[in-house]
């Protein structure tokens, strides 16, 4: 009976020791997410124009959003935004040069604040072009009526006294990479000048050189070669010049249609690529023939940028944004979807890792999204 009696105390004893043990177990351990197989899988709202938050990451596999995503603000600040064509990168790729109410502002991805403010003449002057040194160390802001300032990106000193170009239209702007040349483009109707190009240097501050005319029509875009040697200026045509002669070459004289129009250099500067009614044209610079088959949109395109490497081209269109394989004339990815106007601005970062679209009609939409590595 003694013995029964012990078994007994003995498996009581057990039962308790069990017990305590789960209890225990349950109180501190760490909380496990619940399956996957058993929850739901979260779904995405898009992001309306007036919300507080515009960031929209693309919803494919391809986007990655970025490690402190919640930190990434989100362009709501420039809802009323001017042109979103001048929008462009600083070298340092987490601030971004906007035009916001007719005054160039530099704005901080980190933490969404506008850092600096670079103060215009008078704020009623629209600012048609702005561009930003390759090496970081000028900027640049021209009005329509054709005054220009420029500051130095790291003092924000102004660079000597803003100074007129002497145009009726101030129509476009590029920098050198070096930082010692800027040019410009336009027409002064009073003097019978049109569609010319200029060249302002940096350190003396005076014009140099003579102007370079030959268009029939404005001068929509110019883009210095990688190296600096070469001047591309395009309006209904293209024009590729010797920026130390100021000498054109007859090839390649490229016929462009309308359309939105782009041309950028590749980063060996040894393509041309261009855009033209939905038709992206890569041109070999030496012989002036296109190279491979064009890339081909359907639809109407509203703006083109390339990135940094060369690698990919995004396109604009309606409500959409299309990014192709430069190598392959292939897609690179579905279709970036969530605005809901024509996306007239596009922009990479320096880096290739993100992308910055914006979309206007009566305010100006601004996505950030990020890209395949």
């Amino acid at each position: 009976m003694k013995k029964i009696q012990s078994i007994i105390f003995v498996i009581l004893f057990l039962i308790s020791i069990t017990i305590g043990c789960t209890s225990n177990s349950a109180t501190n351990s760490i909380p496990v997410s619940p399956s996957p197989s058993n929850t739901a899988p979260p779904t995405e709202t898009p992001i309306p124009p007036t919300a507080t938050a515009t960031f929209t990451p693309t919803p494919t596999p391809q986007s990655i959003l970025p490690d402190n995503a919640e930190q990434i603000i989100i362009l709501n600040q420039l809802s009323d935004a001017g042109n979103p064509y001048t929008l462009t990168f600083l070298p340092n790729g987490m601030s971004l040069v906007v035009n916001h109410k007719n005054q160039v502002q530099l704005l901080d991805l980190n933490t969404g604040e506008i850092t600096h403010k670079f103060p215009i003449g008078n704020n009623d002057d629209e600012i048609s072009s702005i561009s930003v040194s390759s090496n970081g160390t000028y900027l640049a802001a021209g009005t329509v009526d054709g005054i220009i300032y420029v500051w130095d990106v790291e003092t924000k000193e102004p660079v000597g006294e803003p100074f007129d170009a002497n145009v009726s239209v101030l129509d476009s702007m590029a920098f050198s990479p070096d930082g010692t040349l800027l040019a410009f483009a336009g027409s002064n109707f009073v003097t019978d000048e049109e569609n010319f190009v200029r060249f302002w240097n940096t350190k003396t501050q005076e014009l140099v050189g003579n102007p370079l005319v030959g268009h029939e029509s404005w001068v929509k875009q110019i883009v210095f070669s990688p190296d600096g040697k070469l001047l591309a200026t395009r309006a209904g045509d293209i024009y590729l010049w010797d920026v130390a002669t100021g000498q054109s070459y007859s090839q390649p004289q490229i016929k462009m249609r309308s359309g939105a129009g782009f041309m950028a250099f590749s980063p060996d500067g040894t393509m041309l690529i261009t855009e033209s009614i939905g038709n992206i044209n890569f041109w070999d610079i030496k012989s002036g023939k296109a190279v491979g088959i064009p890339i081909d949109e359907k639809e109407v395109v509203f703006s083109v940028a390339l990135s940094p490497d060369g690698k990919l081209i995004a396109v604009g269109l309606e409500n959409i944004i299309h990014i192709w394989d430069t190598e392959t004339r292939q897609l690179a990815a579905p279709p970036l979807t969530g605005h809901t106007h024509w996306v007239n601005g596009l922009v990479f970062s320096p880096n290739g890792w993100w992308l910055i679209s914006a979309a206007t009609v009566y305010t100006t939409e601004y996505f950030l999204w990020g890209l395949p590595r």
